[in-house]
């Protein structure tokens, strides 16, 4: 839940970046984030109502939407959306287990495999507008941050289950030894 929650509030946080930085293409930033943030609130409301499950699909769904709008309306291959391809795999993983990372890194290769077509073939325009460094090294780093956060809370939970199984197999250990104490001769 927290980590929906949270993929959400930082796509919003980095589209906002995006247009503060670069200010020479402010309506389709606008436009992302402005649609980046209908779809975070809606996936809020979905989670907020207990379903957890359809919010976590939609949000790997509609953020490879947003990546595919995002090669298609820049120009093709840019770095930023190829970085986002590698953070929205990651989430699937985490939310699907290795079943949902494969599916989405077979996607997303798929993905990347028709919009080079495309620009090859001319289909594509030229990139709307280059990105300044400061931009990519933004973009670098929330991503990176953001597999980081997502990485460590699948370890917290998997580190917290392992405690538990550890507490409970302790706890059958001990009500055995005491059942042996009981059953020795007198």
């Amino acid at each position: 839940r927290y980590t929906l929650l949270g993929f959400a509030i930082g796509s919003g946080v980095l589209l906002l970046a995006h247009a503060l930085v670069q200010p020479r293409v402010p309506t389709r930033i606008l436009v992302f984030v402005g649609t980046g943030l209908l779809l975070d609130v809606g996936l809020l409301l979905l989670t907020r109502s207990g379903r957890t499950r359809l919010a976590s699909w939609l949000a790997v769904v509609l953020f490879w939407a947003l990546l595919l709008i995002a090669f298609l309306t820049g120009g093709g291959l840019t770095p930023a959306p190829l970085m986002g391809l590698l953070t929205v795999t990651v989430f699937s993983g985490l939310l699907f287990g290795i079943r949902g990372a494969l599916i989405m890194a077979g996607a997303n290769a798929l993905t990347v495999a028709v919009v080079a077509a495309l620009e090859s073939y001319g289909a594509l325009a030229g990139p709307k507008a280059v990105m300044p460094p400061l931009v990519l090294a933004i973009d670098a780093a929330f991503e990176l941050a953001l597999i980081a956060t997502l990485l460590t809370v699948a370890a917290r939970s998997t580190r917290s289950a392992l405690q538990k199984a550890h507490d409970e197999l302790e706890e059958r250990k001990r009500a055995e030894e005491v059942l042996r104490e009981g059953e020795a001769p007198l």
